[in-house]
């Protein structure tokens, strides 16, 4: 809601919050994923990439969430400085 600013003013730093507390539960992939974009991005909070990362890994390895799974074979890619969409266009990954 806060993120995006639906029904309410948008306030990045409190939908960052918002998706910190709901990812202490450890069970709603979304909230878990949502974190680790903010993080990732510097939305709501400063950039944190190892944080990011922890957050994806969570949501992939504990719940599946497949957005993280995506996210954490982008990044990987960058840091090996392998360009995202080649490697997708190929169907190398």
């Amino acid at each position: 809601m806060y993120h995006f600013g639906q029904s309410v003013p948008q306030n990045s730093s409190k939908a960052f919050q918002y998706f910190l507390m709901a990812a202490a539960f450890e069970t709603d992939a979304d909230s878990i994923f949502n974190a680790g974009h903010c993080l990732e991005h510097g939305l709501g909070t400063e950039k944190d990439l190892t944080k990011a990362v922890q957050f994806y890994s969570m949501a992939a390895n504990k719940l599946g969430n497949f957005d993280s799974i995506q996210a954490l074979g982008r990044m990987y890619l960058e840091v090996h400085n392998q360009p995202y969409l080649k490697v997708i266009q190929t169907g190398c990954l």
